[in-house]
């Protein structure tokens, strides 16, 4: 799950350092860019009953989503996503980017 984390961040927010990624995540928490999105059970065979809570933000015109999940039993939690909020992004902009499809490869 943390790899693709990883992979999100830097990809989407150009973010590269696990420590990095923690502070980023905890400085939306301190303001009031997360909007709640949804609490849903992870769906994971090795995780019955998790709950997963979902938030979606802004950071630099940029729709992000993150969500996590508190392990049972333990006082750790753990990012689940990280990555652009495909519900806020236009389809035109998903289907460049599927089709990887660049802003350099159009002609004036």
């Amino acid at each position: 799950m943390w790899e693709c984390v990883r992979k999100d961040a830097r990809e989407w927010f150009g973010i590269y350092s696990d420590d990095d990624i923690l502070e980023f995540i905890f400085q939306l928490s301190q303001g009031e860019e997360l909007q709640y999105r949804n609490t849903e059970e992870l769906r994971s065979s090795a995780l019955h009953g998790v709950m997963v809570d979902a938030y979606t933000f802004r950071s630099l015109c940029r729709p992000g989503y993150v969500a996590f999940f508190k392990i049972p039993g333990r006082n750790n939690w753990v990012v689940k996503s990280l990555h652009q909020d495909d519900e806020a992004v236009p389809s035109f902009a998903l289907a460049l980017k599927k089709a990887g499809i660049g802003k350099g490869d159009f002609k004036k």
